[in-house]
């Protein structure tokens, strides 16, 4: 079977991967220098499966969910699928502990704090630094945080399409990956979508701040606050670039609660989640369709 054919080459690569950086680590000392960049490497995608691998495992979901389709998870093996469902897991769980807007203002408050002179435009210049690296480094640390959050989306949008393919092997549906893609659609659209949309980032860094004693008690100049502002809008366009990822598990969590009885609290959370979409408002009007397509989802 093509699929599983597919699926089996994947699963054996990234194993054979996992196998390799497991004894780099065991020998540190005498690890070769491209098994420790693989290594990091990744580290820096949320997870042991490549981008083209879960762009492939994409086509496959696609391709299986259409009606002609010879494409059957249910005649895959179901313990390969298990091995499948480990590996996606595992990029969903990086991906729900990423809060672009939260780490990028970290990344301006760090760059303040070392220089209390950086005006407005030096802030814009650390955001894009920490978008785009540096000649030095030229992927910067946001824009590696955003692949991990964008791999993540897509691999739970293909551990929803298998769980809820018709026939599966019972064994592949599990709850505790239930669970992470829950709480990945819940972080994700908190913690990334909605300050996207609102253009609102910027008032929760200034609420998390640590309260100081009166007499110590500074008030950020206008210019600097204009600058956060600027800076994280930069931020909020690769965010939303990456919202049709975020739609699509949507999709795929419609199909998951008419396929599989939900256990009551799962179900709560994503009523919540979804009721939580209602009132925003998108600050600008090049953003209404996103919020829109939230709306309907």
């Amino acid at each position: 079977d093509a699929l599983s054919d597919s699926i089996e080459k994947i699963v054996i690569s990234c194993e054979g991967r996992k196998d390799s950086r497991t004894k780099v680590f065991e020998s540190a000392a005498s690890a070769a220098s491209d098994d420790k960049k693989n290594a990091a490497t990744t580290n820096d995608m949320g997870g042991s499966l490549r981008p083209q691998e879960l762009a492939q495992l994409s086509r496959l979901c696609v391709a299986a969910l259409t009606t002609t389709s010879e494409l059957d998870f249910g005649v895959v093996d179901g313990e390969l699928l298990q091995l499948l469902c480990g590996l996606l897991q595992e990029h969903v769980c990086s991906a729900a502990q990423v809060d672009l807007v939260k780490e990028a203002c970290h990344a301006i408050e760090t760059q303040s704090q070392k220089n209390e002179n950086k005006d407005s435009k030096g802030t814009r210049m650390t955001i894009e630094k920490w978008l785009k690296g540096t000649p030095e480094s030229p992927v910067g640390p946001g824009m590696k945080r955003l692949v991990v959050l964008k791999n993540g989306l897509e691999a739970s949008s293909i551990l929803l399409s298998i769980m809820t393919a018709p026939s599966v092997d019972r064994r592949v549906i599990s709850e505790e990956c239930i669970e992470s893609c829950i709480t990945l659609t819940r972080q994700c659209l908190y913690k990334n979508i909605i300050p996207a949309i609102t253009n609102t980032g910027h008032l929760a860094f200034a609420g998390s701040e640590e309260p100081t004693p009166k007499k110590q008690k500074k008030t950020k100049p206008e210019t600097e606050q204009q600058g956060l502002m600027k800076s994280l809008k930069q931020v909020y366009t690769y965010i939303l670039a990456s919202s049709d990822l975020f739609l699509g598990v949507l999709e795929r969590m419609d199909a998951l609660v008419q396929v599989i009885a939900l256990e009551d609290g799962m179900v709560l959370t994503l009523a919540t989640t979804g009721l939580s979409v209602f009132p925003v408002e998108p600050s600008v009007a090049t953003q209404a369709r996103t919020c829109h397509s939230l709306h309907v989802a």
